[in-house]
């Protein structure tokens, strides 16, 4: 990314402010645009998001959730996030405060927030499967490799398959494992 060798790059929407705080020299050079397709039929991912919890341990729990309600809901925390990355609330009416607050002149093309509303409305129904996370984990070290030529891309997924299905006999799941073609 930054010696210019990167032309693309596959993300979500933090990514934006990623890009915007890490290459600010690069502005004008950098587009949003929506997922690629091969079957003409458009369709984004979904990966992340977030939410709040509040221990059971805590001394003042009211008073964290005014705060969580305060950091989830009110106008200012989309402002004070345009400053230093982008914000992309989840809740509908702090998305026109970060659409107003945010400035995409660092990107050329449609406006950031066009784009990444158009792609919200192409995530697919998904639910996350019981050993998400393993299985996040058990891609991370198994893909790492594959550049440098340590392994090959089918080994790879093969052990990807074979953790998968290890972490959920772990949790009692009985599981099918066939191939398929």
């Amino acid at each position: 990314m930054h010696t210019g060798e990167l032309w693309g790059l596959l993300g979500a929407t933090w990514s934006v402010g990623m890009l915007k705080k890490s290459l600010p020299e690069d502005t004008g050079r950098w587009a949003v645009a929506p997922m690629p397709t091969w079957d003409d039929e458009p369709a984004n991912g979904v990966h992340g998001g977030s939410a709040f919890g509040i221990s059971a341990e805590c001394d003042v729990p009211e008073a964290a959730l005014t705060f969580l309600r305060w950091l989830s809901t009110d106008p200012a925390v989309p402002r004070i996030g345009a400053k230093i990355t982008f914000p992309s609330p989840a809740y509908r009416s702090s998305r026109r405060v970060a659409r107003e607050a945010y400035d995409d002149s660092y990107f050329i093309g449609d406006p950031v927030h066009d784009v990444l509303d158009e792609a919200a409305t192409r995530v697919p129904a998904w639910t996350w499967g019981p050993n998400a996370l393993s299985v996040f984990s058990a891609a991370a070290d198994a893909l790492g490799p594959v550049p440098t030529g340590a392994t090959t891309m089918p080994r790879a997924m093969h052990r990807i398959q074979s953790s998968a299905v290890a972490t959920m006999r772990a949790r009692g799941l009985a599981v099918t494992n066939e191939a398929r073609a």
